[in-house]
């Protein structure tokens, strides 16, 4: 294992390490030259206070919130995360849906709904169904990204300055979805369950844990 966002160089023209950073879309890649611990030291206080200023920490460490119910040309409904196809089901009969992309709030892992078109007056009806689930999916979802967000970054923050004190990496074993981190959320916002776990509003508690 090596320091999240710190590249070593060994060769015959250049040694030493360089910070890489992405900031508002723009890499950040500071030197410091030599192989020395004094080296080392400064460019991981360097990556913790670019990280510190920016409210950023390694990638793949933190949650990416979903895109609200917005229009997208590339979409062939005309809105993010729902699109309009037609899907064979299991009788072998076409059948065209509306499929949304949304999250299972229990486990924060991506999922489908199809809204089947017929089931509906109008295909406009169908679609209105169909962005009102997304929308209330990333409120309830996003609410729990933020919350799940703010604990991973204040404890990946405590690992990142240990780096800096002892040299030895330790970051890494953040990277990835943290399972009980996410369950610990879930249960604070939703001590009730779900009756469907793509869907808040058929739980007792829809409102953001402690308002």
């Amino acid at each position: 294992m090596w320091f999240c966002n710190i590249s070593k160089h060994d060769s015959d023209k250049i040694k030493g390490y360089q910070v890489r950073a992405t900031v508002d879309g723009k890499e950040v890649q500071p030197f410091f030259g030599g192989l020395s611990n004094e080296s080392l030291k400064a460019a991981l206080k360097e990556r913790n206070n670019i990280w510190k200023q920016n409210g950023i920490i390694a990638r793949n460490v933190l949650m990416t919130p979903l895109k609200g119910t917005v229009k997208s040309k590339e979409s062939s409904s005309g809105w993010h995360g729902i699109y309009d196809k037609t899907e064979v089901e299991r009788s072998g009969t076409a059948c065209d849906v509306y499929a949304v992309h949304l999250r299972n709030l229990a486990t924060g892992k991506p999922t489908n709904r199809a809204f089947r078109k017929h089931l509906y007056k109008t295909p406009e009806a169908a679609l209105r169904q169909a962005k009102a689930l997304r929308r209330r999916n990333i409120e309830a979802f996003n609410n729990m990204v933020e919350e799940y967000n703010d604990s991973i970054y204040k404890d990946a923050v405590k690992l990142a300055n240990k780096e800096a004190r002892q040299l030895k990496p330790f970051l890494n074993d953040m990277i990835g979805f943290d399972k009980k981190r996410w369950d610990k959320v879930f249960k604070k916002y939703f001590p009730s369950g779900l009756q469907s776990n793509i869907d808040p509003k058929t739980s007792k508690t829809t409102k953001k844990a402690g308002k």
